[in-house]
């Protein structure tokens, strides 16, 4: 495949701590909540994944019966937690240099998370993320729709509108998105006819891909990535 325009998701993707990210949340919940049977397994979280951690809070407290006030001390103590997370530093580096890569070959990136901003912004900065490589990072609390002052997320197919407006001269058939997740980042790629890439280093393996990849599309494509290395190979 051969792509000017990349789309890339952030946990997971570029930030690959999705199972350390869920078990900081597990120790958080777990101070927060007046029982363990309120804490969450890690198949719980993974079904919810992608959200900003304010629907995952939500889900979590209908799932799991938690009152409002449980609710709101997770929320106060997960996001002002300053912990860092234990990051593959050999990984991180390999990230960086993929990164460096499409930028030295002239490729446009972008990071489209449902992380919240200030959340993606304290996670960039924890691995050294050089922001500027970007042309547009869109979170999940930047796009909110006017009618419902709901924030607009992943797999809406309007997080794409702000990217689309900045590369105006482009169409979506000229893009790629690598994500891992199918709830969202593969969703999002179907609602939209956008060419796409699946990474087997977070949420779902090569199987589980392929399952999914079964819904063909015409005119755009779906590949599946075990490694950085593949996606600079599938990515010309």
């Amino acid at each position: 495949m051969e792509f000017k325009q990349i789309i890339f998701d952030f946990d997971g993707v570029i930030y690959p701590s999705t199972v350390n990210s869920m078990e900081r949340i597990r120790k958080n919940i777990a101070i927060a909540v007046d029982s363990n049977k309120k804490v969450p397994d890690l198949s719980l979280l993974k079904e919810l994944w992608g959200q900003n951690m304010e629907m995952i809070s939500e889900n979590l407290a209908f799932a799991l019966d938690w009152s409002e006030e449980e609710r709101a001390m997770f929320l106060d103590i997960h996001l002002n937690d300053q912990s860092a997370l234990d990051v593959n530093t050999e990984e991180q580096a390999l990230i960086f240099e993929l990164l460096l890569h499409f930028k030295s070959k002239k490729k446009d990136l972008f990071i489209l998370t449902n992380r919240d901003q200030e959340s993606f912004l304290r996670a960039s900065k924890e691995i050294g993320l050089n922001l500027k490589m970007f042309e547009l990072i869109i979170a999940g609390n930047t796009l909110k729709d006017k009618i419902t002052q709901q924030f607009i997320c992943k797999p809406n197919p309007l997080v794409l509108k702000p990217i689309l407006k900045h590369k105006r001269h482009y169409q979506l058939k000229d893009f790629v998105f690598v994500g891992d997740s199918i709830l969202h980042d593969f969703q999002l790629a179907t609602n939209t006819n956008l060419n796409f890439i699946g990474l087997t280093t977070g949420l779902h393996d090569y199987e589980e891909w392929e399952e999914n990849f079964k819904i063909k599309r015409n005119g755009f494509s779906y590949q599946v990535a075990s490694s950085l290395l593949e996606i600079r190979e599938l990515i010309k």
